[in-house]
């Protein structure tokens, strides 16, 4: 019976000894496939990253471009109401003006207090709406009681338009000393508004990187040309969010060309090679296995470890040789290396890693771990020992920091640092942890743009009014602690209208980039100016004494914008009305002063333009 068992052991020895090599191919080859499967969710991520990005800056674009249009259209209500009233030519010619310069309405008209329309621009193609009852619908007719009853703009779902095609209303209550006097009614054509400001604030390529489609209050108002044929894609993209009460839903798909330009060859290097090795390192257990029994079974004790010490050198070969080809590997995917002793501070690096901050490996050496403390920000020293700290503790299964390294000529470059700890002590410190640095500096130039882009103007490059709101409220904070003055400064052009129905867009675009420019020449360094209409700009004035402080920049404005404006063959002249509101005189917030501001600039108009207007204060 002993015997019997004896036997069995030896059998199940065997053939665990057998197939060991098996199971070690299976568990790399495993692993190499998990490798491979995470490298390719990563890419799938960084690829629904980059749409999500897109759409939420499409919602951002629709948010800032309504918002201006609204506050822009306010202000013929306001001349309204502080006049009593409009003449039926000058609302003509203003709203002439606001629908030549920002394409995507359908109309302007003024409706009465029995919700029919009397006035419509332009009546072109708008015949079937004069005269129109818009109560008769019950989407119109809750929007216009709502606004009527809140006194504030506010818009309709999305309606089939008289005109036909689909699109919404914003209707602006009328209000002449309390009494209710009618609306002022935007018609949007969605689909032209859209594909206006869409290509307005888009890159070329980026109209064709995506296809996207918008929902306002779950119905369609908007596609890109191509939507409905396309089929749905895993990387699609959805951002939702409010504006005036309703719902916006954007949907974005990448297209063919952006998939195939984010799709890296890494994950099948990683798998194909990562194969190739987990099958050379089950032959070279095998051999080692086939080596050892050999040494056991023929050769004495010397001549066995004379043998050992031989397979061990041929071991030495192949895992150099294996070395090399992983270094081919990672030159190929263009990733610089590192090894660190954590003890000891002893560091080895790649050609890639110095070549990333401008360096040849011979300009670094002797290389440690001071050779990259030196090199890093300092603002970004204590983020990554605090990463590092959690990785030692735990906390971390992986570090992962992005930092910046100082290159040979003096700038800052952007390296994703990432790596792992795989040799502990036995009291878990740890002794080995190695990794690599990717170069991500063109990603963080692109991510700075878009924000660049989204409080900016196009076409001056000059802060948005939601960026000159943030700085008026900055500036009234400092002069809060200071108890020093600050002004919102409201300039509109006088004739600018003219140029541009005159000569047309490019000279009106023409002016306003000189007209920009000239204007940051009329103030200090820690001032802003923004535009924040057509013809409209915003001077943030910051942290002074007097009130003549604010009157010489004025003076020096209207001086300096009046100077004719030198166009091909042309000389283009404007004028500038200005209104001047100071913090703490004529208000404490910064909404107030630009609406202080933007009254007291039409008190310049009014008084025969050209001057300025203090809120509190005669004129100029």
């Amino acid at each position: 019976m002993s015997g019997k068992k004896d036997d069995s052991k030896l059998f199940i020895i065997a053939i665990k000894g057998k197939f060991f090599p098996v199971l070690i191919g299976i568990i790399l080859c495993t692993l190499v496939t998990g490798l491979w499967t995470a490298l390719e969710n990563q890419e799938d991520a960084n690829r629904i990253k980059t749409v999500k990005t897109e759409a939420q800056k499409i919602v951002e674009i629709i948010n800032i471009d309504l918002n201006n249009r609204i506050k822009s259209l306010q202000r013929i209500i306001k001349r309204w109401e502080i006049r009593g009233g409009t003449p039926r030519n000058e609302f003509i010619s203003d709203t002439e003006a606001y629908i030549a310069h920002d394409p995507g309405y359908q109309a302007l008209s003024w409706v009465d207090k029995s919700f029919h329309v009397r006035w419509i621009i332009p009546f072109i193609g708008n015949e079937a709406a004069l005269n129109l009852n818009l109560a008769f619908e019950e989407n119109r007719r809750i929007a216009l009681e709502k606004a009527k009853n809140r006194k504030v703009p506010t818009l309709t779902s999305p309606i089939e338009l008289v005109q036909g095609g689909k699109g919404f209303l914003v209707y602006f209550p009328i209000f002449v000393n309390g009494e209710f006097e009618g609306f002022l009614s935007a018609v949007f054509r969605t689909q032209e508004w859209l594909n206006y400001i869409l290509h307005e604030n888009l890159s070329p390529k980026e109209e064709l990187d995506f296809r996207n489609l918008v929902l306002m209050d779950d119905q369609k108002i908007y596609s890109t040309m191509g939507w409905d044929n396309q089929k749905e894609s895993p990387w699609a993209a959805v951002v939702e969010t409010e504006i005036f009460g309703h719902r916006f839903l954007i949907r974005s798909h990448p297209t063919e060309p952006l998939i195939s330009q984010s799709h890296s060859l890494l994950p099948e290097l990683v798998f194909y090679a990562g194969i190739l090795l987990s099958l050379l390192i089950s032959l070279i257990v095998h051999l080692i296995q086939k080596a050892n029994n050999a040494i056991k079974t023929t050769l004495a004790s010397k001549i066995a470890l004379e043998n050992e010490i031989t397979v061990r050198k041929k071991i030495e070969v192949s895992l150099k040789k294996e070395r090399q080809r992983l270094t081919y590997i990672l030159a190929g995917t263009n990733v610089g290396t590192w090894e660190w002793e954590v003890q000891t501070g002893a560091t080895i690096i790649n050609e890639r890693w110095a070549n990333i901050v401008g360096y040849t490996m011979e300009e670094l050496a002797p290389v440690s771990i001071n050779t990259w403390l030196k090199l890093l920000h300092p603002d970004d020293l204590k983020v990554s020992n605090e990463l590092l700290e959690k990785h030692f503790n735990g906390k971390l299964d992986y570090y992962e920091c992005e930092s910046r390294m100082r290159h040979k000529d003096g700038h800052w470059v952007w390296v994703l640092d990432r790596g792992k700890t795989s040799i502990w002590s036995e009291e878990r410190k740890p002794l080995f942890m190695a990794g690599t640095h990717t170069d991500i500096s063109r990603q963080k130039h692109i991510e700075e743009k878009i924000r660049h882009l989204a409080t900016h103007d196009a076409l001056t490059d000059l802060p948005s009014l939601r960026l000159a709101n943030d700085r008026l409220s900055m500036a009234i904070t400092v002069s809060k602690r200071k108890q020093t003055l600050a002004a919102a400064m409201f300039v509109d052009l006088d004739g600018f209208k003219s140029i541009n129905d005159t000569h047309g867009h490019d000279a009106g675009d023409a002016l306003l980039q000189e007209v920009a420019k000239r204007l940051i020449s009329c103030v200090r360094a820690t001032d802003t100016v923004a535009r924040i209409g057509g013809d409209e700009f915003l001077l943030i004035i910051t942290d002074f004494e007097s009130k003549d402080v604010a009157r010489s920049i004025a003076e020096k404005t209207i001086k300096i914008v009046s100077q004719p404006v030198p166009f091909k063959r042309l000389q283009l002249t404007v004028g500038a009305s200005v209104g001047i509101a100071v913090f703490p005189v004529d208000s404490d917030s910064a909404d107030n002063l630009i609406k202080k501001a933007d009254e007291a600039m039409y008190v310049s108009k009014n008084s025969g333009k050209n001057r300025y207007t203090f809120a509190k204060v005669q004129m100029g």
